[in-house]
């Protein structure tokens, strides 16, 4: 096994890096308690549109179970599904009138 000392000098120095850094903190604020900072995010409003359109869809699932028992209780009967023409034609019509 080969003990890499390079890297744990890296690992050093950079802990002691972090020391000074909290040490300059410290001293530049007046101690822990003397200057509160805080971090900050800014999220673009697309970000916040995308995060409603989210919540929206999660909220509401757009499925109207009344009229899926319906349908299946058609279809059962054989009352639905008969006539491919007739069903691409009522959907074509159903889409061109909601847009």
């Amino acid at each position: 096994m080969k003990i890499d000392s390079y890297r744990q000098s890296l690992d050093i120095d950079r802990a002691s890096r972090s020391e000074q850094t909290q040490q300059v903190d410290k001293s530049s604020t007046g101690g822990v308690s003397g200057g509160v900072k805080s971090d900050r995010v800014d999220v673009s409003s697309d970000a916040r549109l995308l995060n409603d359109a989210v919540k929206a869809a999660e909220d509401h699932s757009g499925i109207r179970q009344d009229v899926v028992e319906r349908m299946r209780r058609l279809r059962e009967s054989g009352e639905l599904g008969q006539d491919a023409g007739k069903l691409a034609d009522s959907l074509i019509d159903a889409m061109l009138k909601n847009g």
